[in-house]
């Protein structure tokens, strides 16, 4: 059963976690009872992280990390995990259990008993081994796991609640979410990437000629129109189609002048009421606002300020919500080191949302420092927000989606409010189910169905129509696909509602069909599609996104006119 880490005694460690009192059988296939009583360790180095489990007898109560230095000083350490076969041992030594859990961990598994005491069963990678069952005689078994999760990737199994993965990287809605740099390690949201595997739906395909078997590539595939005079069945109802050279023709979008400050003031009467709602959202789609216009637009776009609400109104709102906002924030500030030792979920979000600022926009100059003003600030905003929604809490992408919020605001509590609002728009992204997610790309899926079949029909030959590789596009809202001000201007777009409230997948699909044959013409396979994507970041053009997002619009608006028919193409419960 011995098995200890192939250790370089020059790394330094340090324990993560300890938990004591854990009971192991040694014959668990035996008539006879032979147990003995450990602690399980929790180990941080410098190169890897290790599970381990030390009885007592061996190490007596002292932290194993303090014998790893001995470790890589000659001694030999075996290689392979040694079975129990029911045997007892003198050698107390001979269980200890080290395994990496960067390597050699594949999963572990929890179990509850009614009169006993709730224990684990690890796995080994090789071989799929299964050590025997390691009993926390004071529980504690949930708080294992919260701190195994900080360390690694843990992908709970949808089919059994009580199996957990370590770094399972398995299927293609975890590897976007890892390729796209946002991968949070909640376990629902591996849950979610799970889940989601194989559950979309498989609809008909119009796209000509041979097309490659999954995971193949053919020989040639041929990007061929559909036939506009073709009559469609599918879930959408049946319907003559419409070709494209049957639409009248739509003009170019083109970009308006952003608002400068003296327009903005024009749009207020007297009382400082906007005069007109919809030309205010229109001249902020087409156009966008100046730098100093945005703190207050986005006020109106992110729903701090009502839009029908008077000057005097306004500074009423903001008064009250800047004292609400620190009445939250020190919920937490007062929380004493005492009541956070024994406050798991809190110190579990507060490591994440720690790890994520520091990491998050470093190279613009106001985040370049590392305890600076302003990534101080993102970390407190991001925790005040967890005692303000403790439903949702943290997410990994939350950190990129307040960033250029709180660069705009520069106020604290403002950078907060706007903050919630745009959480109240995408905030579901980050819910447990990923429902929202999912109902998002089933959405693509049916457009892209309507306005570029044959791009439609590749993607379900390769197994694509989950459409999980633009997941971090629609998570984060594009934030990483654009330069700092062009996510700014996109946000606006978007946020306005102006076209639809969807209009941010009509972006994706802009990009998709002008990607659209080079997608096929490349014969790209999921992998290759996710990593294509991933490497276009930062090489939209802002305006050419939002243009083409209206001209898909305007597109499937005249096509779904012209074919005299009546669906909703949102529906995704079809």
């Amino acid at each position: 059963m011995n098995t200890r880490p192939r250790y370089d005694h020059t790394h330094q460690s340090h324990v993560h976690g300890r938990f004591d009192r854990i009971i192991v059988n040694t014959a668990p296939n035996s008539k006879e009872t032979n147990t003995i009583e450990g602690f399980i360790e929790l180990i941080l180095t410098s190169n890897d992280k290790y599970f381990c489990w030390t009885p007592y007898t061996a190490q007596s109560k002292d932290s194993l990390s303090e014998s790893f230095l001995d470790l890589g000083s000659g001694q030999t350490v075996p290689s392979e995990a040694s079975p129990i076969d029911g045997s007892t041992y003198t050698n107390y030594d001979d269980y200890r259990i080290c395994l990496s859990l960067e390597t050699e961990v594949y999963s572990f598994r929890r179990y509850h008993t009614l009169l006993g005491s709730p224990y684990i069963i690890v796995q080994a990678k090789e071989d799929k081994y299964s050590y025997p069952p390691l009993y926390f005689v004071d529980g504690n078994t949930k708080n294992f796991f919260l701190l195994v999760d900080e360390l690694v990737e843990v992908t709970r199994s949808p089919t059994d609640r009580n199996l957990y993965f370590i770094n399972d990287l398995s299927d293609p809605l975890t590897r976007s979410m890892v390729v796209s740099g946002i991968y949070e390690k909640d376990s629902y949201m591996q849950t979610a990437a799970h889940v989601a595997g194989g559950t979309f739906m498989q609809m008909g395909h119009y796209l000509a000629g041979k097309l490659p078997k999954r995971g193949q590539k053919s020989d040639k595939v041929e990007y061929v129109k559909i036939d506009p005079n073709k009559t469609v069945y599918s879930s959408l109802g049946s319907f003559e189609l419409i070709g494209e050279e049957e639409l009248p023709e739509i003009p170019r979008v083109e970009k308006q002048p952003d608002i400068q400050m003296q327009e903005w003031n024009m749009f207020f009467d007297e009382y400082g009421r906007i005069l007109d709602i919809l030309h205010v959202k229109e001249r902020i789609f087409y156009g966008g606002v100046s730098d100093d216009v945005r703190p207050e637009a986005w006020k109106f776009l992110l729903g701090l300020y009502p839009w029908t609400s008077t000057l005097t109104e306004r500074e009423s709102i903001l008064l009250r919500k800047r004292e609400e906002y620190f009445i939250v924030k020190n919920q937490w500030l007062s929380i004493t080191p005492e009541q956070e030792d024994n406050f798991a979920k809190y110190r579990s979000r507060k490591h994440k949302i720690d790890k994520d600022v520091v990491r998050t926009d470093r190279f613009i100059e106001q985040y370049k420092e590392k305890d600076g003003y302003y990534l101080t600030l993102l970390r407190e905003i991001l925790i005040t927000y967890c005692f303000f929604n403790w439903d949702i809490g943290y997410a990994q992408g939350m950190n990129d989606l307040l960033s250029p919020i709180l660069l705009v605001m520069e106020v604290e509590a403002d950078a907060f409010w706007c903050f919630k609002g745009s959480m109240a728009r995408s905030g579901k992204n980050f819910h447990k189910d990923q429902i929202s997610l999912h109902a998002q790309f089933t959405k693509l899926a049916n457009l892209l169905n309507f306005v570029d079949p044959g791009l439609y029909s590749y993607l379900e030959s390769i197994d694509a129509l989950n459409m999980f590789f633009v997941y971090r596009w629609l998570l984060i809202l594009f934030k990483r696909e654009f330069e700092p001000n062009d996510v700014k201007r996109i946000w606006e777009a978007i946020w306005s509602d102006f076209i639809h409230p969807d209009f941010h997948l009509f972006i994706v699909l802009g990009i998709l069909v002008k990607q659209s044959e080079t997608i096929i013409s490349n014969q790209f396979l999921f992998d290759d599609l996710l990593k294509y994507m991933n490497e276009m970041s930062t090489k939209f053009e802002v305006e050419d996104c939002i243009a083409d997002g209206v001209d898909i619009y305007r597109k499937f608006e005249r096509m779904v006119e012209l074919s005299d028919i009546e669906f909703d193409v949102f529906n995704t419960s079809m």
